[in-house]
């Protein structure tokens, strides 16, 4: 049967440093008491957060596109990103650092939020298009149809 209780008294002001001293006071089941001096660090600062592909302005040719990041922090560790696609509802995807999605054609907004393990989060946003069209742009067939109904009109009228 154990019989040691410890009990642990912080004292201190609003933290403001990132490394801070504080007494710490252990009473053991028989009230023997011993107060030390403890030394700990306080989590001020949100993760750091950078996708790395796509960048921004990138063109994909095919519906399915890998996003990839990178997060850190320097105080506590990431506990989870959190990914959203065109300002819709967010998804946990724990700590991986890439996901496919599958897009449809056009522009599309991708925003990942890093989250570390005290709670504070930072974003980051990239832009692209998603052009699976073997022509080109969207709009790019009409002006085709355009081009070719001209050509006709001026045979025609040779």
């Amino acid at each position: 049967m154990d019989r040691c209780r410890s009990e642990y008294i912080l004292c201190h002001r609003k933290f403001k440093r990132w490394r801070t001293h504080g007494r710490g006071k252990r009473v053991d089941y028989f009230g023997h008491t011993r107060v030390s001096t403890v030394t700990f660090t306080v989590d001020t600062t949100p993760p750091t957060i950078s996708i790395t592909h796509p960048e921004p302005g990138f063109t994909a040719e095919v519906s399915d596109v890998l996003v990839e990041w990178t997060g850190s922090d320097e105080t506590s560790w990431i506990d989870h990103y959190e990914i959203r696609i065109d300002y819709r509802t967010w998804e946990d995807v724990g700590t991986e650092t890439s996901y496919t999605l599958t897009l449809h054609d056009g522009e599309h907004t991708i925003t990942v939020k890093a989250f570390d393990f005290v709670g504070h989060e930072n974003t980051a946003r990239v832009s692209f298009t998603v052009n699976t069209s073997p022509i080109g742009g969207p709009g790019m067939m009409e002006e085709i149809l355009i081009g070719v109904g001209v050509g006709v009109a001026i045979a025609i009228a040779a």
